[in-house]
C-alpha cells in the first residue's frame, strides 16, 4: 500500500479556485467574493481561506484589488509570474505525462463520440462551437473548450470516460492554465477554434478513426504550446 500524505485544507481552498480559473468559471480581471464569503461557499475558516489566496497572490494568479480591503481579482495580465514558470517548470514532466494520457483517452474519445453521437449531441456541439469562433478573452475561451470536450466526452454514454476527461483536463490545468502572450493567445485561440471544427466534422460525419487522430493531433499541439509558454521557446 501506498502512504497517504494529508493535504492541508489550505491547498484544497487553492485548487478549487484554480479550478474555476482552468474552466473559465473566474475570467481574467474578475474579482473573488470577499474572504467572507468565499469561507461560507466553501465550508472552511477565514484563515484558511487566507492563507489560500496569500498562496495564489505569490503564484501570480491573483492579484490585490487597491482600496478593496483586501479583496482578490484574477490575475489580468497572460503572463506567468517567475515563481510560478519556475513550479510549473519544475513539474513539467509530470504535466507531460498528463497530456500524454488526455492524447490516449481523448483520442478513443473522439472516436466513440463519432460512433455514439445522438442529433441532440451536435447540436450542444454546434452552439459551443459557433460561440468560440467570436471569442477574445482568456476566461470565456477557457470556459468553452472545456465544455467542447466535455460534450464529446458525454456523447461516448461512457461515465468513466466522461470522468477521466474531467479529471485528465482538471490535473493540467489545476497548475498551468494557457498563459501566453496576446499575439500568441490569440494564435491559439485561432488554431483550437479550427481543430475543433475538423473535430465536429468527423463526428458528424461518424469517421471514427479521422476523429481519434484529429484529436491527438489536437492535444499533443496544445502540448508543444504549453511548453513553449513554460520555458518561452516559442516565437
Amino acid at each position: 500500500m501506498r502512504r497517504i500524505e494529508p493535504v492541508p485544507m489550505h491547498q484544497l481552498v487553492v485548487n478549487e479556485i484554480l479550478r474555476g480559473i482552468s474552466v473559465g468559471e473566474l475570467a481574467a480581471g474578475d474579482a473573488l467574493p470577499s474572504e467572507r464569503q468565499l469561507a461560507a461557499d466553501l465550508g472552511v475558516s477565514r484563515v484558511t481561506v487566507r492563507e489560500a489566496l496569500d498562496v495564489l497572490t505569490r503564484q501570480g494568479y491573483l492579484v490585490k484589488r487597491r482600496g478593496s480591503g483586501g479583496t482578490c481579482m484574477v490575475q489580468p495580465s497572460p503572463q506567468l509570474s517567475p515563481e510560478l514558470r519556475a513550479h510549473v517548470q519544475g513539474r513539467w514532466q509530470a504535466l507531460s505525462e498528463v497530456l500524454d494520457f488526455r492524447a490516449a483517452v481523448e483520442g478513443e474519445v473522439a472516436a466513440l463520440a463519432a460512433a455514439r453521437r445522438t442529433d441532440r449531441d451536435l447540436l450542444a456541439l454546434e452552439a459551443v462551437q459557433a460561440r468560440l469562433g467570436g471569442v477574445t478573452g482568456s476566461g470565456v475561451f477557457r470556459r468553452l473548450d472545456s465544455e467542447f470536450h466535455g460534450l464529446l466526452a458525454a456523447a461516448t454514454r461512457n461515465e468513466m470516460l466522461i470522468d477521466a476527461v474531467e479529471r485528465a483536463r482538471s490535473a493540467f490545468f489545476l497548475e498551468m492554465d494557457m498563459r501566453l502572450p496576446e499575439s500568441q493567445f490569440q494564435t491559439y485561440i485561432a488554431r483550437t477554434t479550427q481543430a475543433h471544427r475538423e473535430l465536429l466534422d468527423a463526428v458528424r460525419d461518424g469517421q471514427g478513426e479521422r476523429a481519434r487522430t484529429l484529436m491527438r493531433a489536437h492535444i499533443l499541439q496544445t502540448a508543444r504550446d504549453s511548453e513553449d509558454s513554460v520555458f518561452e521557446t516559442g516565437s
